[in-house]
């Protein structure tokens, strides 16, 4: 039917799973070392979702603070974004309002995907529901969509690129209808 070409980044702190989560999601498979992204990390990954050729442009930006600077030029052209947290580091949760910030300063308005990675460590859960709302409310966080999952068993990565690349598809479409 289509094609299509989008930019989309990973933000959230360091070691919260985004290098991992694009690892999973491209390669379906799962890296153990952690390695943590200096600058940014870029991957194409090319998908069909409804008879439309995707590229995706996965940006993976360092989660840092040393790399704010940097990251600030990464963001432009930028059309969707997934915003990752730790479940088992309450402070993960507690940054996603800086990130937020972040974005809503260096880009347009475009859909961002929540998620709240590493489920599979469920007796080293700190993060409860009530503190996603509590932290989502307080700060006026608006999200597309919000997921937990799992990099290394690859519970509803897939679904978390693909709900938003459907997004970015209907918004696209949406802006070209006659």
């Amino acid at each position: 039917m289509g094609s299509f070409v989008f930019k989309i980044i990973l933000v959230g702190d360091y070691g919260v799973g985004k290098s991992t989560s694009i690892h999973r999601f491209v390669e379906n498979k799962f890296r153990a070392n952690y390695v943590p992204t200096l600058g940014v990390q870029i991957t194409k990954k090319s998908i069909i979702i409804e008879e439309n050729n995707i590229d995706l442009l996965i940006w993976d930006l360092a989660g840092q603070d040393r790399y704010a600077m940097v990251r600030q030029r990464f963001y432009s052209d930028t059309e969707g974004i997934l915003m990752l947290y730790d479940i088992t580091r309450m402070s993960s949760l507690e940054h996603i309002k800086k990130w937020y910030a972040e974005v809503s300063k260096y880009t347009k308005p475009v859909p961002i995907i929540l998620i709240g990675n590493k489920i599979d460590l469920v007796d080293k859960r700190e993060v409860t529901d009530d503190d996603l709302t509590r932290i989502l409310e307080e700060n006026n966080i608006k999200v597309r969509l919000k997921l937990e999952t799992s990099a290394k068993e690859g519970v509803k990565i897939e679904e978390a690129f693909h709900f938003l690349v459907k997004t970015l598809m209907q918004k696209y479409n949406q802006s070209n209808a006659f």
